[in-house]
């Protein structure tokens, strides 16, 4: 019975992994936003059956080897006892009340997630593999997308169509006409972005460890290209700016490494995304150009925009500063304090740090550096995983998705899971 239910657990989670970045759902109570609208998500669904599974196993076989043992972990879950506090007090103060109690069920589901995964053994590594594997057909998606300016909508797969002309949509903008960014099976090229970023990191990580030779390494360097490609076709410059920092910084941390091969099995591959960016810009010149122009028309607005975003949140957080307004309520404030937005217009600030102070108060925002700092300091042991936490703080610094959405909500867990593995070097 042990040995059987140890099984469902683990390959239940590893099909988790698989669909998690999928955003099939059934709308409940429909809204004007993805903010706004309650639904149930089949990655949150199949994550509370692996739970009650895991619950049912940890109760009755605790004492079975397969129950993983990480070292000081309590500090974790008394911090993150006073962030879920400060959500449900936030509630108290909420103008949109069903939307913040569906916003804090997630996050209960969020620390389900973490729970399970530093309570039961998985074997990291094949969890990694099952997200490649995920992330190769987000990339895809993304690709036929960008280079054929066709999108689909599939709510098997949650997909939604994009059209150029209309309002909304992430588009590129120059004289050849207007162009859809790759949103992948996303909601925002931004996160696609992210997504294949994280995926290339990773990726870069397991053939240097790895080592692969023959048609392995071919293989590696195959998949490697399409999550590369799946990124510049994103257009997102956040994801754009973190692959160049963390790219860099590999480059001067392998070359101080002691064990050369290592330096040698990076610098092949730091050589290969370099012909391929300068391929990449070749082909699409204009367009990269024209993203990258400040003085572009669309990028000016987009400056404008998150300008205006940074006064709202201020000025949010001047008049709530103690409580927040509520978890996942910071769309419908907009809209209370400007109400000749658009709901499309109403997003929330880039900026998921300026977000959380604003829905949560200051005290949960504390509790909430508060373990980032603990992440950050007890589970970054080895350098070479330093750039996916500059990913991540980049993708904070300039975007709210993190926090804003139940994927990045889910996401933000399922990372938080995987840095305590790091240590132990899961390559």
């Amino acid at each position: 019975m042990k040995n059987i239910l140890e099984k469902i657990i683990e390959y239940l989670f590893y099909i988790f992994v698989f669909v998690f970045i999928f955003q099939t759902k059934l709308i409940l109570i429909p809204g004007e936003t993805n903010y706004s609208e309650i639904s149930l998500y089949l990655n949150y669904l199949l994550l509370l059956i692996i739970l009650l599974l895991f619950l049912v196993y940890f109760f009755k076989f605790k004492d079975n080897l397969a129950i993983r043992k990480f070292n000081n972990i309590s500090k974790y879950w008394v911090i993150l006892a006073g962030l879920e506090f400060f959500i449900f007090i936030s509630l108290l103060f909420s103008s949109d009340l069903k939307v913040s109690l569906f916003k804090y069920f997630l996050f209960l589901l969020g620390i389900g997630l973490l729970f399970l995964m530093l309570n039961f053994k998985f074997n990291f590594k094949k969890i990694i593999l099952v997200f490649l594997s995920a992330l190769l057909i987000q990339s895809g998606i993304g690709i036929y997308q960008f280079f054929s300016q066709e999108t689909f909508s599939n709510k098997y797969l949650g997909i939604a169509e994009h059209d150029a002309s209309v309002l909304g949509v992430s588009v590129l903008e120059n004289d050849w006409g207007r162009f859809v960014r790759a949103y992948g099976a996303t909601d925002h090229p931004n996160i696609f972005g992210a997504l294949m970023f994280f995926g290339v990191i990773f990726l870069i990580l397991l053939i240097i460890k790895s080592d692969y030779q023959g048609y392995k390494k071919v293989l590696a360097y195959s998949f490697l290209f399409f999550l590369m490609l799946g990124l510049m076709v994103s257009f997102s410059r956040s994801a754009l700016l973190a692959l160049i920092i963390s790219l860099l910084f590999l480059l001067i941390a392998f070359w101080n490494n002691k064990d050369k091969k290592l330096f040698k099995n990076y610098l092949s591959i730091f050589i290969f995304l370099l012909i391929f960016n300068g391929l990449f810009f070749f082909i699409l010149k204009p367009l990269i150009i024209n993203r990258f122009n400040p003085e572009a028309r669309l990028e000016k607005i987009s400056i404008q925009e998150r300008s205006e975003q940074v006064l709202s949140a201020r000025d949010i957080i001047k008049n709530n500063p103690w409580w927040g307004i509520g978890v996942g309520g910071y769309h419908q404030e907009v809209l209370n304090l400007n109400p000749n937005l658009k709901p499309y217009q109403a997003q929330p600030t880039h900026n998921t740090f300026l977000l959380i102070w604003s829905e949560i108060g200051l005290w949960g925002f504390i509790c909430f550096l508060w373990l980032g700092f603990y992440v950050f300091r007890n589970n970054f042991i080895k350098i070479e995983y330093l750039p996916l936490f500059i990913g991540l703080f980049i993708f904070m610094m300039l975007d709210h998705w993190l926090w804003s959405l139940p994927f990045g909500l889910l996401f933000l867990f399922f990372f938080l899971g995987l840095t305590f593995s790091f240590k132990n070097d899961i390559f």
